[in-house]
C-alpha cells in the first residue's frame, strides 16, 4: 500500500496506467476489433478507469458500478471509509475532481447501463 508514495505516484495513476498497457496489449491481438474496446469497473477501481478513459481515446465504452461520486466527499464527510483514500489521488481538488472526469467521457463513453455515481 505504501509503494506509490515511495515512488512518487497514487495507487489511481499506477492502476490508470495498468489500464493502459492492457488497451496496448489488447490493440495486439488480431481478434480485437480496436473501435470496440470497452472497459468495466466496480467500487473502488472506478476512479482509476475513469481517469484512464479520459486521457486514452482508445477506449470506446466504459461502464462503472458503485463508483465514487467525487473526491471532494471525502474531504468534507467525516464519516468516510478508510478504504476509500486508496482511490484518492493527492493533490487533485486543486485541479480537478471526479464529475470534471465523468463529464470528459459522458455522453460517449459512459455505459447507460452505469450507476449514478455514490456519494461516501
Amino acid at each position: 500500500m505504501f509503494l506509490p508514495g515511495l515512488i512518487g505516484r497514487s495507487l489511481t495513476g499506477m492502476l490508470a496506467g495498468d489500464i493502459d498497457r492492457l488497451v496496448n496489449y489488447l490493440l495486439t491481438r488480431n481478434e480485437v476489433d480496436s473501435a470496440k474496446i470497452s472497459t468495466l469497473a466496480r467500487g473502488d477501481l472506478c476512479p482509476a478507469l475513469v481517469h484512464a478513459a479520459a486521457f486514452d481515446e482508445r477506449i470506446s465504452r466504459v461502464a462503472l458500478f458503485a463508483p465514487l461520486f467525487s473526491y471532494r466527499s471525502l474531504v468534507v464527510n467525516k464519516y468516510y471509509q478508510l478504504h476509500y483514500i486508496l482511490t484518492s489521488v493527492a493533490g487533485a481538488l486543486t485541479a480537478y475532481d471526479l464529475p470534471d472526469l465523468y463529464a470528459l467521457i459522458a455522453p460517449h463513453k459512459l455505459s447507460p447501463h452505469s450507476q449514478t455515481p455514490q456519494t461516501v
